[in-house]
């Protein structure tokens, strides 16, 4: 039971049950209410976890061993751990107390520094953070996606059928047999 593709399979079941149980309510939650319903703790740890990343090489092919698909998955998870972490520090369930209600909301309370001698006040540091983000989280996904389906394009029209070499071979071999009769036809007229 301790192959790559079980592992694997166990790693994306563990990731989808993590959103299921911390993620898809909670927004559910955040539309169907006014207020944020859930307490200071979700409101850090639904963003959380929901930053995950599941990178699975050739599923279906025994090549990987147990150890480096083991591996795989602790970077994948140490990746996602590392670029959701700065939510931990700046999600921040915030309220507003007005006369006749409280209002909570959950929201990121980056750091404001003043930005040059106008007093302009910028959040270099959540700017660095989404770039940074949309970088990890997408460019470079892209771009291996587009490298990887490039490599898998060019060598499925590169393979041949497994039949298609067997009728080459005895395509050329009847092709020799019928070279042989023309000269063996010609041979008795040759002088």
């Amino acid at each position: 039971m301790r192959t790559s593709t079980n592992i694997l399979i166990l790693n994306l079941a563990v990731s989808d049950l993590l959103v299921a149980l911390f993620c898809m309510w909670v927004h559910l939650g955040n539309d169907i209410y006014i207020d944020w319903p859930f307490g200071p703790f979700m409101c850090k740890f639904s963003y959380f976890i929901q930053e995950r990343s599941l990178a699975i090489l050739m599923p279906l092919k025994g090549k990987m061993s147990v150890l480096s698909i083991s591996g795989c998955i602790c970077l994948n998870w140490t990746l996602s751990v590392a670029v959701a972490a700065p939510y931990l520090v700046y999600k921040e369930q915030l309220e507003v107390q007005w006369r006749d209600r409280k209002q909570v909301w959950c929201d990121e309370t980056w750091p404001k520094l003043y930005m040059d001698s106008k007093c302009t006040i910028g959040q270099p540091g959540k700017k660095i953070y989404y770039i940074v983000q949309c970088i990890v989280m997408y460019f470079i996904p892209i771009i291996i996606m587009i490298v990887t389906y490039c490599i898998i394009t060019i060598t499925l029209l590169n393979r041949r059928v497994p039949g298609e070499i067997m009728e080459s071979i005895r395509a050329a071999q009847e092709k020799n047999q019928e070279k042989r009769y023309l000269y063996c036809s010609f041979l008795p007229f040759v002088d």
